[in-house]
């Protein structure tokens, strides 16, 4: 019990030193910041920028020196994802409302060259359900070159616009009921309790705590910068302030463990009731002031050890900033963080080649040993030196910026489609299936909407009856994404297409279970093509 509060302790604490504290330009961030939160519906505008070239260009130049050669299929697929991190960003625009429970997303790819914005997709919440625009997607991936939509969609499919996701139909597992809005209503519940304590930390148990990195811009502007080592500098700072004020934080935990319900209680996991939890932090005032002083003298040497001349360029080379302001009842934020990767990566090198080093040592050491034995098999051995792979030089940086404008809304209205939407559990039934089978020993592979799918070494349990081979009808056709059901009275197995349009299918029975021959799938519009060399049948739609 004590080491989960204290797990706790240290968590709460981190995250709150690391943005907070009692200077007026920190408070003042930390009530804009709350302000954002507090709005109920709103509209924001989010852009996503990863720089990642240098990253590309260290693997151009060193992967083959690492000794991590890429294959020519690796190689094609980071060439593209590099192309589309150099020329785009990525622009999220969500309209939300809390109390609802309902929202638009729109994804765009915003060209970096000439700003030129494309639809990539659009998610729509509404009564719990979520509906994912496919035809926007498969649009932009076959316009860049990345899929073929005639190699996607089969005839069905082609009249697909959205995927639906019904959350009631796929309840977490142990619900007997599901309703989104009362989940996230709970959730909100919860997270404003949070930053009500957070709230409460703040304004008592760190009035004197200061990060000193939170500077006042303008009215209603703040910014707020550091560097790796700055960063563990205030991390530690804070704990060790958390010790020397525990009392007041474990007051403040106490307090907040009450204005929970008993629901939020148990999503803590502390397996205990309020009562004891707030004995356990009475008791523990006095486990952390009688071991004050040991435990800040273990926190300085840990923060030390991760500073050390090994790690120290390493923190050094990671920068953040992050600016928030608001003018005219808009909220805008930029968050920036980049890395340098020389250090990280020559840092590798530098084990990398001591491995190396001790391993001619201890070869060089053995040779040496072998003399003074005589033994002439080994006395003219000579022992190479290993190839030392040189350090990196100069400057490989990456980053991410997201700036984002958030902004009020009186109401929002949002319609759900109601054209080519097709439900998550029936979408196999609209993309291209192809499954090789081996009729010998049951193996067989499948690749749906162009991507392969792992089987986990299952096998179709194949039968032999008068020569003919028969598939299992359910194994074969639930893999392919069908629906089975039996009708006890025609004794036949049936598939259930949209609109509970029954199928029937003819077989044999075997144990229980109907067997049928491959030519039946053609009743269900699938192609079954044999290989008489290769003994696999091809089964497509």
């Amino acid at each position: 019990m004590k080491r989960r509060m204290m797990a706790l302790m240290l968590v709460l604490s981190m995250v709150v030193t690391l943005f907070t504290g009692c200077t007026s330009d920190e408070m003042g961030l930390w009530n804009l910041a709350k302000e954002t939160n507090d709005i109920a519906i709103y509209e924001s505008n989010v852009n996503i920028d990863i720089d990642v070239e240098k990253l590309f260009e260290l693997i151009d130049k060193e992967s083959e020196k690492l000794g991590n050669e890429l294959t020519t299929e690796q190689k094609e697929v980071l060439g593209k994802v590099r192309m589309f991190l150099k020329e785009n960003s990525i622009q999220f625009v969500v309209k939300y409302d809390k109390n609802e429970v309902q929202s638009t997303i729109e994804v765009n790819l915003i060209s970096k060259a000439t700003g030129q914005k494309e639809a990539f997709t659009t998610v729509i919440v509404k009564d719990e359900k979520i509906y994912i625009n496919v035809e926007q997607m498969i649009g932009y991936l076959t316009n860049k070159g990345f899929y073929n939509s005639d190699e996607l969609l089969n005839n069905s499919g082609e009249s697909m616009k959205y995927i639906m996701i019904d959350l009631n139909s796929i309840a977490a597992e142990g619900f007997t009921e599901f309703s989104l809005k009362n989940e996230i209503s709970k959730s909100q519940a919860l997270q404003e309790k949070y930053i009500d304590f957070a709230d409460e930390l703040v304004k008592t148990v760190f009035k004197d705590f200061s990060t000193g990195k939170v500077e006042k811009l303008g009215t209603n502007s703040y910014s707020m910068s550091m560097n790796g080592e700055e960063m563990i500098n205030t991390l530690f700072d804070g704990i060790i302030y958390v010790i020397n004020n525990y009392d007041g934080f474990a007051d403040a935990v106490v307090k907040f463990i009450n204005s929970l319900t008993d629901e939020e209680l148990n999503q803590l996991n502390f397996g205990s009731s309020k009562e004891e939890i707030a004995q356990g932090f009475t008791e523990s005032k006095q486990y952390v002031n009688e071991n004050k002083a040991m435990t800040i003298a273990q926190i300085e040497q840990s923060k030390e050890i991760i500073k050390n001349e090994e790690y120290k360029p390493i923190l050094e080379s990671i920068k953040m900033v992050y600016l928030l302001n608001k003018q005219n009842a808009t909220y805008s934020d930029n968050l920036n963080i980049q890395m340098n990767l020389v250090p990280i990566i020559n840092m590798q090198i530098k084990q990398t080649n001591a491995m190396l080093e001790a391993g001619y040592e201890g070869r060089k050491t053995m040779r040496d040993f072998n003399m003074l034995g005589n033994n002439e098999e080994n006395v003219n051995e000579e022992v190479e030196e290993p190839v030392y792979q040189e350090l990196l030089t100069g400057d490989y940086n990456i980053g991410i910026t997201v700036t984002s404008t958030t902004k009020a809304m009186s109401n929002l209205e949002v319609t759900a489609p109601t054209e080519g939407v097709v439900d998550i559990k029936d979408v196999k039934n609209h993309v291209k299936q192809k499954m090789n089978v081996k009729i010998d020993n049951g193996e067989f592979d499948q690749i749906v909407a162009g991507m392969p799918l792992p089987n986990d070494g299952e096998t179709l349990d194949i039968k032999v009856v008068d020569d003919y081979s028969y598939l299992p009808m359910r194994q074969l056709a639930e893999n392919l994404g069908e629906k089975v059901g039996w009708d006890n009275d025609m004794k036949k197995a049936y598939i259930t297409r949209e609109n509970n349009n029954l199928i029937y299918v003819d077989g044999i029975i075997i144990d229980d279970h109907t067997y049928i021959k491959v030519r039946e799938l053609e009743k269900l519009g699938y192609k079954v093509n044999w290989n008489e060399t290769t003994r696999e049948v091809g089964i497509e739609k």
